[in-house]
This record gives structure tokens, sequence and C-alpha cells, in this order.
């Protein structure tokens, strides 16, 4: 399921961009190419890396001709920091042990860099406000993967707080629209998720199927607005 987190921040990007009126198709399909083969490579074993590796720098290269038209251009060279520091936290997020170290790593690699690098590979430009989906999804789908540890369910009520409080924040902050809220379908699922857990269960597949679905209704709601 980390595969489609990730692989659904980078669609949320993709559909924040085309609310904004942006849409490419093949910026589309090697973006979503792009962010499976870097998360392939961070996850094999150096054997069996290169296949993934190749796979990547093909994929890379053409999305980056496909955005900018060039490799030899300031915005191909930010596009390519957003790889490197995706494929070194994805990397090192399998390995962090604490709690807290976990939810940050998780952020940036489920949320952050998959959802700002695909919206700027789309419309060539970032606005602070994207930080609040960004962040928003980045900690709901990365609590899962820190379940455990002391002081966990009180961790897990604040930033889950922090969380929508954060994706409800940028539809408040663009043209008000009923179908900006799209999005919260998923509220039910996830409140019965947490409440399991609170109360000494586990959190399911339930909840990541939930952060997927989050993901693809926030991004659709925006774009469903100018339809």
């Amino acid at each position: 399921m980390r595969f489609l987190k990730i692989v659904s921040a980078v669609v949320l990007g993709l559909l924040l961009a085309a609310a904004d009126y942006k849409v490419d198709l093949w910026i589309y399909v090697f973006s979503i190419l792009t962010a499976s083969s870097l998360y392939l490579v961070s996850r094999q074993e150096p054997k069996m890396k290169w296949m993934a590796l190749a796979l990547y720098v093909v994929s890379a290269l053409v999305l980056i001709v496909s955005s900018f038209g060039t490799i030899f251009c300031l915005d191909s060279f930010v596009f390519m920091i957003f790889g490197v520091v995706g494929y070194r936290l994805a990397s090192a997020e399998r390995h962090e042990n604490p709690v807290w170290k976990k939810v940050v790593s998780g952020v940036f690699v489920y949320g952050v860099v998959p959802v700002l690098a695909s919206y700027f590979l789309s419309t060539h430009y970032l606005q602070p406000k994207l930080l609040l989906p960004a962040l928003g999804f980045g900690l709901i789908a990365s609590l899962k993967e820190c379940n455990g540890g002391r002081f966990y369910k009180v961790f897990f009520a604040l930033l889950s707080v922090l969380a929508w409080g954060a994706l409800t924040t940028y539809p408040i902050l663009r043209i008000h629209d009923i179908l900006h809220y799209l999005y919260l379908i998923c509220l039910p699922s996830y409140i019965y998720e947490a409440y399991r857990m609170i109360k000494g269960g586990q959190l399911t597949l339930l909840y990541d199927l939930t952060a997927v679905l989050l993901a693809v209704l926030y991004g659709f709601g925006f774009v469903a607005f100018l339809l």
C-alpha cells in the first residue's frame, strides 16, 4: 500500500494542477511512471536495482523534456532536486525507528515531494498554500507507518486534527464550492479506524484505502468544479 499512497499523492498534485488549467497527458503518464520506478529503486536490493534504476532514468528524462523542453534549465534542476530528496527519504523511511522521525520522513515521502513535484511539472511554479494539502495528505498517509510506540494514540489524535485542518484550510483559501469538500466522504471511515485504534486495535487495510481514496477525491473535487 505504500506504493499506492505515493502514486495517489502524485495524482493529487496532477489534479490540483489540472484545476489550475494545466493539463498534459504525457506528463500525467510519465509522472506516475517516474514515481513508481523511483519507489522501486529505493526498495530493491543492490543486485536488483539496475533495472528499476534504468526505468527511472529513462522515464525521468522523458518527463523533464516533455515538461520543460530541455534538461539544461533551472526548472529541470529543481525537479532533479525533488527526485534526489524523494529517493533519499524513501530509502531512509524504512529504517527510521523513533516515531517522530518516521512521521517526518513519511510526510515528505507520501505528501510534500510527490504532490509538489507533480504540480510543478505541470505548472512550472509553486504556491505556498499547496503545502496545506501536501502536508495534510502526507500526515494521514504516514501515520500507519509509525503505528505503535509510546504515546502513539495521543500522537495520532493530534496529528490527525492537524492533517484534516490543513486539508480543510486549502479549499477555504480558494473559490468556495461544495465540490471542494468531496473528500469529506472519507471522514467516516477514517474516524472508524481511529476509534478502533484508540480502543486498542490496529489500523487496517481500510485505513490505507481511505488515504488513497482521500487523495483522489480531494484533487477531483477541484477539477469537478470546472466541469
